[in-house]
């Protein structure tokens, strides 16, 4: 999996803006941002702390997430253009 850490400095619009130009091109990244690729990733909460997010007005609590990939679990069919946009050959 690809991971993007994008800088704290992003506004929402901004974030909200590049999201939708990502549709168009998906390697678009905001100044700053930190990409790492993964198997497995914890996103882990600093000790004593609590929180939520809200997705569409709507209240999460905050709490620790692993996330693993599983070999051979899925299988994504691509459209061939986007195959191309998106291979790592094609890296500038």
């Amino acid at each position: 999996m690809n991971i993007c850490i994008e800088p704290d400095n992003v506004s929402k619009g901004d974030f909200i803006s590049i999201g939708s130009k990502k549709v168009r091109d998906p390697k678009l990244r905001a100044k700053g941002t930190e990409c790492l690729q993964a198997s497995q990733c914890a996103l882990l909460l600093p000790e004593g702390t609590g929180g939520s997010f809200s997705i569409d007005s709507e209240e999460y609590e905050a709490m620790p997430v692993e996330v693993k990939l599983l070999p051979r679990k899925l299988q994504f069919f691509c459209d061939p253009r986007k195959r191309e946009q998106l291979s790592p050959s094609s890296a500038e």
